[in-house]
């Protein structure tokens, strides 16, 4: 259907921002981490964000994590 076609082009763009991060942010956050500094998120989210959220490179960087789908707020 339309309806679904539209919601996979929107998924797939959202995933797409997390293929074109900045060369540094990995180091960054490796050297973060190295000095045991805490990271977090908090992220005003859909559920398809919050997935692509977990599934990405970023997210094993993060301490705790606050995704407002999960905790059903806005």
């Amino acid at each position: 259907t339309e309806k679904a076609a539209t919601a996979s082009r929107i998924k797939a763009a959202k995933a797409d921002c997390f293929c074109h991060l900045h060369p540094e942010i990995i180091p960054m956050l490796q050297a973060l981490k190295e000095k045991k500094i805490k990271i977090g998120l908090i992220s005003n989210c859909y559920s398809e964000e919050a997935v692509l959220i977990r599934e990405s490179q970023l997210f094993p960087y993060f301490d705790e994590t606050c995704l407002s789908y999960e905790l059903g707020m806005k």
